[in-house]
């Protein structure tokens, strides 16, 4: 099972459009899941993607959001 999961979590940042769940994210963010959905709950963040119950978000999406929080907290 753990095989399976790390492969998919690889094949994450290989299509941009890709749907991902918060359990592939949690690693990637760099921010709790209540502060990860505070931001999207403020729209300062990636929005959701509701399939049925199932919500995920566009992983495209969320590296470029999280690119542009690098480069805002960047002193230059």
């Amino acid at each position: 099972m753990r095989h399976q999961q790390a492969a998919t979590s690889a094949a994450v940042t290989d299509d941009p459009k890709a749907l991902v769940r918060w359990n592939q994210l949690k690693g990637r963010v760099g921010i709790s899941r209540s502060a990860f959905l505070e931001r999207v709950r403020l729209k300062q963040a990636p929005q959701p993607v509701k399939v049925g119950r199932a919500t995920f978000w566009v992983w495209g999406e969320v590296a470029a959001w999280r690119e542009e929080l690098i480069r805002s907290g960047r002193v230059s």
